[in-house]
């Protein structure tokens, strides 16, 4: 098992149908995410992992949206 937690920076490089007015192009945030090696169980050199990525403020914020940055992500991976 293993645990990840960090910073994140972000550049936001363009969009289509929103106003710039309210767009943040650089975003500070974090990762926090738990992992496992599954070579002992599955008898194969595999390990999986989830992780979460979320910025601290929205990156876009007009009257009508307000728009955040924020992602689930799963993986699986084997050594070369």
């Amino acid at each position: 098992m293993f645990a990840q937690m960090g910073p994140t920076a972000n550049l936001f490089l363009s969009a289509s149908r929103l106003v710039p007015i309210g767009l943040s192009r650089a975003q500070l945030g974090y990762v926090l995410g738990i992992g496992a090696d599954l070579t002992r169980l599955l008898n194969s050199s595999l390990f999986g992992e989830i992780r979460y990525a979320g910025d601290f403020r929205s990156f876009y914020d007009h009257p009508n949206a307000k728009l955040w940055n924020r992602v689930w992500m799963f993986s699986l991976g084997t050594t070369l």
